[in-house]
């Protein structure tokens, strides 16, 4: 997601490979992992509004999750 390397401010080697958990602090990480189990397990997408301290800035993001599929539903 090129928004989310610039928002980051890192360049995406450095991002890719790597969980929520080694990028973020342990609430942050929680979080996301909580929000993409819950996709997951229920095969919906998931829409939510945060605000987010960046750089020492507020931002207001919109987080977009959904499954990804094969062909098969799987």
């Amino acid at each position: 997601n090129p928004a989310a390397v610039r928002l980051l401010g890192h360049p995406v080697e450095r991002l890719l490979g790597h969980t929520d958990a080694e990028l973020f602090d342990v609430d942050v990480a929680t979080r996301e992992a909580t929000e993409d189990a819950t996709v997951l397990a229920t095969g919906k997408p998931l829409v939510v509004e945060r605000v987010a301290r960046v750089h020492g800035r507020d931002r207001t993001l919109l987080v977009r999750k959904a499954p990804l599929v094969d062909a098969n539903g799987t």
